[in-house]
């Protein structure tokens, strides 16, 4: 089975619409070999070498990753730049590639859905225009609980959490990846626990002196669910595409989030 490239990608727009995208973001096609139709897609969190090689390897015609490839301006692709490296070598074996990021946190059903409902939140609701999530624990628990409710949510990793292990979280909020500076709204929701994959010192003290907790499952946890959850929504499309998740990707902190 097979699409053609248009099709292909009104697809990943009907699962997350590139008119959520924040302004700075860089969604969609990154490489677009417009020659020949998509068959097999491979979704990693990262365009990288190690997926890429798996691309190559498994022989996809399209790489879908959470992650921008081109995100800031790319004055020169050289090979001896590891970003160089990457478009050189997807380019030489005609694979394009394609990102979801901002679209996809912000879209009904994606990362910030998926991990808040995971701990625990069956309605979660928007904030901070589509992209953070916050709701009401359908079973209240402590915050240590939470945290490990939160650590199998997020791979199994290690989360580091400030605040009262013994208080009992009834209401959290998310924004998965680099959200610390959403701290400040998550405040004003009234939440017991926010939790994202990168905070700075000064919102750490500023969350404990507002009361409440701030649980860091890392960026990486946060966002890797991306390739289970944007492969099984592209599948259930029923678009016919062979849709490969990542075998290849790692934590480049190991052990920790």
């Amino acid at each position: 089975m097979h699409m053609k490239k248009e099709d292909f990608a009104a697809a990943i727009n009907e699962i997350s619409p590139l008119e959520l995208a924040e302004e700075w973001d860089n969604c969609g096609w990154q490489i677009n070999l417009a020659a020949g139709d998509v068959k097999k897609v491979l979704v990693c969190l990262d365009v990288c070498d190690a997926t890429v090689d798996e691309a190559i390897e498994k022989s996809c015609d399209v790489v879908l990753s959470h992650h921008p490839l081109l995100f800031n301006a790319t004055k020169c692709i050289d090979m001896a730049d590891p970003k160089g490296r990457y478009v050189i070598k997807l380019i030489q074996n005609g694979i394009s590639c394609f990102a979801a990021h901002t679209c996809f946190d912000s879209a009904d059903g994606g990362n910030n859905d998926y991990i808040l409902k995971a701990v625990g939140v069956s309605n979660p609701e928007k904030f901070c225009g589509n992209i953070c999530r916050a709701g009401m624990l359908d079973e209240p628990v402590s915050m240590k609980e939470f945290a490990a409710r939160i650590e199998a949510a997020c791979m199994g990793g290690v989360v580091k959490y400030s605040g009262d292990p013994d208080r009992i979280i009834k209401k959290a909020a998310v924004c998965t990846g680099a959200g610390g500076d959403f701290i400040y709204d998550a405040v004003k929701e009234g939440v017991d626990c926010f939790i994202s994959g990168e905070f700075k010192h000064h919102e750490l003290i500023y969350a404990k002196d507002c009361g409440i907790c701030v649980a860091d499952a890392g960026h990486y946890g946060t966002e890797f669910c991306f390739v289970e959850n944007m492969a099984s929504q592209l599948e259930a499309l029923g678009a016919g595409l062979e849709v490969i998740r990542t075998e290849k990707e790692f934590n480049p902190v190991p052990n920790s989030r």
